[in-house]
């Protein structure tokens, strides 16, 4: 009796039934790929009676690979001593496991994520011998673009080797040319020597590695083909072994892992691929869609077998989809094997035939604003589920281009009481449970940490109400004390009795834990702490989805930890908080591993990243504007040098035709509706245009027509939830009555709203990062010496410069100050607190005493007094106020009734070769202030910001106009200050730098 099921159509048997070479089986989206691929592994076994272990099946996730194995495990009437069902990775590990003594690698190799490579990396900065890729101000900064780097050499299979010698090359063929250069782009020689700067790290790296005992996930495929090429016995074991080789999702291998395939599967080349090119979306893993485009390539004799029969959508969408990825032409196997050069002399149709009769929804819906689509995406789900009782939440999917796109719909979802999850592959350390644990962890660590301790006091179970919040943080600040001392005197504070009583208990909690994790582990702490406080209980009382939520994310973060545990020596609180900051640092936000089919019946919101193999009913493919979707292409950060790519990159709009592909598979997950929304408002001055894709789809005309405008109907019994934490009366209250405004806060509140909440509302104690101290110690330092020249000189007005010397005076005029009284101030208002590690301390102790040295050399020591120094003012915007304090302003001409001036900022961070718009407006706001005659009355001819670094400096020559400019901008600001939106507005940029990042909701890291 045949193995093959009799629903399978003639071209699914013909894959399956392939005998011996080489097979492409090009499977459309919802052609039934994986039914074929386990099917063809059960042919194989029952009617060619080739053993379970004989067959080699290779995928890329391991749940793709256990669902596989299941699927055999159900289809063989028998049992079977081993199959080699696995990801690429776990294949490599098996391998080398078993022989890795043959290319001088311990068997018992630790595996390293990415998180784990940048720690590694971290810890053995100095050994790297990093120069470009070691800035002052951020040493760490190119760590993760290292890692990536690395990465994708290996998924190159370029060894240290290959690119030292690459490096050696380039610098000897390029050391010999003679120019002029303007830029580092220009400099041949310089960007050689960055090349060979990342070829001896990449070396460096890969002995850290052999000497630490471990393997990164590149390793094991580039390792398993050194071992092939310098062991041939062991490859032709394997190649005995292995009689035949199928692999699914083809288009998403890398070079590394085609190259081993090949290696493994000649000279009988019984090696069969599934796979798509149009649903190749993984090119930012490395992926390279050349090996499905070249296959045939690479073997001519192969057969191939195309399957277009679609068991999931409707004609029309599927019509929809194959029209809009002949954008694409001519970079798809279709295209090229019909080409009359095609020397292969086959060709392939691609168009997708429903299986169907039904017709499927296809509707643009344009919103006016964010929140108008979003209520519009919610209110057509609610109107397709009534419409036919049959419907759950769970046929409901909303489709984003990235993960920070989901929460305007998630909000809604939320509002209208509709169930939901969203399935993001990270983000478990963002969790508000998880942020809470950590917090607490923090707090035991070290009391004094006023955020940590906010957070925890914060806790929505604890019930502490924002007006003893803001009371208990208030008070900190006001007698300066930290928030773990303040709660010391709370009693004497006007607090809720609830508050009261919730401080005795954590008061009575932070010293038994603290206590406990002297001695015991971190898992065990953080368990303690959630029997102690109730939460557990909490979290585990009912079977809601919340509930169930809450319990996923705790399993999740408990696996992290242990894992952490059983690594390391050191299991105490210090050093899991240590590792979970270091993580973060490294931008690891934790991995969740929520799948969609868990849980309680919902609406899924994700990405269309992770919509890769899934279906549902109703799509809703959502923020279709552009630079959303298609998103803006980004090169990275290390680029790979040309000469060492091997894979072969297609002309054209890489970027872009990744982005049509990812559309396409958003697309296709569609049975019966597919629903492509977009707004006119996303915030900004103007209207967001609409996606090129839409045009490409024929649902848009250029220019654009007349769109119907989606006005959701707002229903009285609709659920409203609660207005958010930062409405309530007393946040507002405050806002009110802060009229005083100065550059700091309105440039907070220009990245980022939420931050300035936590900083300028809540006044939340924030730890001083070491740059910013560092930079505090040079200003300090300054003033102090400019003040001391000022006692000395006896004079009133001065120009920062000294008048030059007569040529034959014969005498050197003596310094006011002296470089020995320079250093000692220096010393004196340099801190040792904030920093790291002592050797990122002395670095920095040394540049800046450099730093000082190069200026007081620059004018040997000839300085005189400033102007005026650490000048405040205060600009009157009726009804409000701009405050701010001016570095040094020094005396260029002019007369004593209207001096002309430059005023000068100090700056410690990275020169720039152009002021960004943020520094001009807060040199604007210093003109605006030292012009206006009823503040400082000068005529005002530079703006300068002094880079410390490197002695240079910008100038800018102000206009009239400029200070109405700023004052225009300022007001702007204020009045959305005042209007209380305190929004988050989350960017790794912004996020990465902000001081409430670790108990932040929204951050991105």
């Amino acid at each position: 009796m045949s193995v093959i099921p009799e629903t399978f159509n003639p071209e699914q048997e013909q894959a399956v039934k392939h005998s011996n070479g080489p097979l492409l089986i090009v499977a459309g989206a919802g052609t039934g790929k994986t039914t074929v691929i386990t099917e063809r592994l059960g042919w194989l076994i029952m009617e060619r009676k080739l053993k379970p272990e004989n067959i080699l099946a290779l995928t890329f996730t391991d749940k793709a690979a256990g669902e596989m194995e299941d699927r055999v495990d159900r289809l063989l009437p028998f049992g079977y001593s081993e199959m080699w069902i696995s990801t690429f990775h776990n294949f490599g590990e098996r391998v080398l496991k078993t022989h890795g003594l043959d290319i001088g690698l311990t068997p018992d190799f630790d595996l390293l994520n990415e998180t784990q490579q940048w720690l590694l990396l971290r810890e053995h900065l100095d050994d790297l011998e990093l120069d470009y890729y070691r800035p002052l101000g951020s040493p760490t900064k190119f760590l993760q673009a290292l890692v990536r780097h690395f990465s994708r050499l290996k998924d190159e299979a370029i060894t240290p080797e290959e690119y030292t010698n690459y490096a050696e090359r380039l610098l000897l063929d390029r050391d010999q040319q003679k120019f002029v250069a303007k830029t580092d782009a220009d400099d041949p020689v310089g960007d050689a020597k960055r090349i060979q700067e990342l070829a001896r790290a990449y070396h460096t790296y890969n002995q850290l590695l052999r000497k630490a005992g471990a393997l990164d996930f590149g390793d094991l495929i580039l390792c398993t083909m050194t071992l092939f090429r310098e062991r041939p016995a062991v490859l032709e074991q394997y190649r005995q072994q292995f009689q035949q080789i199928l692999v699914d999702e083809f288009q998403d291998t890398n070079w590394a892992q085609y190259a081993l395939i090949k290696m493994l599967a000649a000279p009988a080349n019984n090696l069969t691929v599934v796979g798509d090119d149009d649903q190749s979306i993984y090119k930012f893993r490395g992926a390279s869609i050349a090996n499905i485009l070249t296959f045939k390539q690479d073997f001519p004799d192969a057969a191939t077998v195309v399957l277009t029969k679609n068991y999931r959508s409707s004609q029309n969408l599927l019509d929809l989809s194959y029209g809009f990825i002949q954008q694409n032409n001519p970079n798809r196997l279709e295209a090229q094997l019909k080409v009359k050069s095609n020397p292969l002399g086959t060709t392939i149709t691609k168009r997708l035939t429903a299986q169907t009769a039904e017709s499927g929804q296809v509707e643009l819906l344009t919103a006016e604003t964010e929140v108008g689509e979003a209520q519009a995406v919610v209110e057509k789900i609610v109107q397709l589920k009534k419409a036919d009782p049959k419907r759950t939440w769970n046929d409901f999917a909303i489709l984003v281009r990235a993960n920070n796109h989901a929460d305007i719909f998630l909000q809604e979802l939320e509002r209208q009481d509709i169930p939901v999850q969203f399935l993001a592959s990270s983000g478990l350390f963002s969790k508000s449970e998880i942020m809470d644990l950590t917090a607490y962890l923090k707090l035991l660590d070290n009391y004094h940490e006023s955020t940590a301790l906010f957070r925890v006091l914060s806790i929505p179970s604890f019930g502490v109400p924002a007006t003893d919040l803001i009371e208990l943080t208030h008070t900190a600040s006001k007698t300066s004390r930290s928030l773990y001392e303040t709660l010391k005197i709370a009693p004497t504070l006007p607090l809720e009795p609830t508050t009261q009583a919730l401080v005795i208990k954590l008061q009575g909690w932070i010293a038994k834990h603290a206590e406990a994790a002297k001695r015991q582990a971190g898992s065990i702490v953080i368990r303690d702490f959630l029997t102690d406080s109730g939460l557990l209980a909490e979290y585990t009382k009912a079977d809601d989805r919340k509930s169930q939520e809450r319990v996923v994310v705790l399993n999740q973060f408990f696996k992290v930890v242990t894992e952490f545990e059983s690594s390391v020596r050191d299991r105490s609180v210090r050093a899991l908080v240590h590792y979970l900051d270091l993580a973060i640092e490294a931008g690891d936000d934790g991995r969740l591993g929520v799948l969609v089919d868990e849980g309680p019946e919902s609406v899924k919101v994700m990405t269309v990243h992770a919509a890769k193999g899934l279906e549902f009913p109703f799509v809703f493919l959502v923020q279709l504007v552009d630079k959303r979707f298609p998103s803006v292409g980004r090169k990275e950060q290390i680029e790979l040098p040309d000469a060492l790519v091997r894979e072969q990159i297609p002309q054209g709009d890489i970027h872009i035709e990744e982005e049509r592909r990812l559309f396409y598979v958003g697309l296709t997950r569609a049975k019966a509706g597919i629903f492509l929304t977009r707004a006119l408002d996303y915030g900004g001055s103007r209207e967001k245009k609409p996606s090129a894709f839409l045009f490409e789809l024929g649902l848009l005309e250029k220019p654009a027509k007349k769109e119907k405008v989606v006005r959701p109907s707002r229903l009285e019994n609709a659920p409203v939830v609660a207005e958010p934490t930062d409405r309530e009366p007393a946040y507002r209250s405050l806002v009110a009555k802060d009229n005083t405004f100065n550059f700091s806060k309105l440039i907070t509140y220009e990245r980022c709203p939420w931050q300035y909440r936590y900083s300028y509302v809540l006044k939340v104690p924030a730890r001083p990062s070491h740059a910013a101290v560092f930079g505090q110690a040079m200003h300090q330092t300054l003033q102090a010496f400019f003040h001391l020249i000022g006692e000395r000189s006896g004079k009133a007005q001065a120009t920062l410069f000294a008048a030059p010397q007569e040529k034959n005076s014969g005498t050197k005029k003596k310094p006011l100050v002296s470089w020995d009284e320079l250093n000692e101030l220096y010393d004196n208002n340099f801190r040792e607190e904030w920093y790291p590690s002592r050797r990122l301390l002395e670095q920095y102790r040394d540049e800046g005493r450099k730093a000082l040295k190069m200026l007081y050399d620059s004018h040997d020591g000839q300085f005189q007094p400033t102007y005026a120094m650490e000048k405040d003012f205060r600009i009157h915007l009726e009804p409000y106020r701009l405050s701010g304090r001016i570095d040094r302003i020094d005396r260029v001409g002019g007369t004593d009734a209207k001096p002309e001036v430059e005023i000068v900022d100090y700056k410690t961070g990275k020169p720039q070769d152009k002021l960004a718009t943020d520094d001009r407006y807060q040199l604007m706001i210093y003109y605006a202030a030292a012009s206006d005659p009823d503040v400082l009355n000068l005529d005002v001819k530079r703006l300068t910001y002094l880079y410390l670094n490197d002695n240079s400096s910008q100038s800018y020559e102000p206009k009239p106009e400029d200070a109405e400019k700023v004052k225009t901008w300022a007001r702007g600001i204020i009045e959305h200050i005042k209007s209380g939106d305190f929004h988050a507005t989350p960017s790794v940029q912004i996020c990465k730098h902000c001081d409430y990042n670790d108990i932040c909701p929204y951050r991105a890291v």
